[in-house]
């Protein structure tokens, strides 16, 4: 099992930039066939407009840019921690147990992009919002989703493996 520590961090990183990649896929569907991308999710945009009276449109979204990319960001850091420097057990073990909780938080965010997705909505200059409730996940969220619960496997395996030593 100590051999295999060594590709733990490996693949928590390419299940982490599978999780960042799953934002150009479909990650959310309507019953009306409206379809979302990740981009249009995180980013937001125009979702309708009917001339200068009524307009729908999606705020650059927070939490769910945390559930995309922030596994990515820490898995890379502790990929590089890990990969440079062979002795530094302690490091490893705390940014490891730190990507095990950001692949478990992502999984939570990507199960919620529905209610985390919300649309700002202008009808004759009254202001309103609504959220995605109802709304399906795509295929880039249930990407998104499996990465996660297999980069946390990963991330955990290999703390578990760096306390078994201490």
């Amino acid at each position: 099992m100590n051999k295999n520590k060594f590709y733990l961090p490996l693949i928590a990183l390419v299940f982490s930039l599978l999780i960042a990649f799953s934002v150009f896929f479909n990650v959310l569907s309507t019953d009306d066939s409206e379809i979302m991308t990740g981009i249009k999710a995180i980013f937001g945009g125009e979702i309708a407009s009917f001339g200068d009276f009524a307009s729908a449109e999606l705020k650059f979204n927070i939490i769910n840019f945390a559930a995309f990319f922030l596994p990515f960001v820490v898995t890379v850091i502790w990929f590089l921690v890990d990969s440079n420097d062979k002795k530094a057990h302690a490091s490893s073990l705390l940014l490891s147990v730190a990507a095990a909780v950001v692949f478990i938080l992502s999984i939570i965010l990507v199960f919620r992009l529905p209610e985390n997705t919300v649309a700002v909505f202008d009808i004759f200059g009254i202001e309103g919002s609504a959220t995605y409730e109802g709304a399906n996940l795509g295929i880039g969220a249930v990407i998104a989703y499996i990465s996660g619960i297999i980069g946390a496997i990963a991330a955990i395996l290999y703390s578990v493996i760096q306390i078994k030593k201490i």
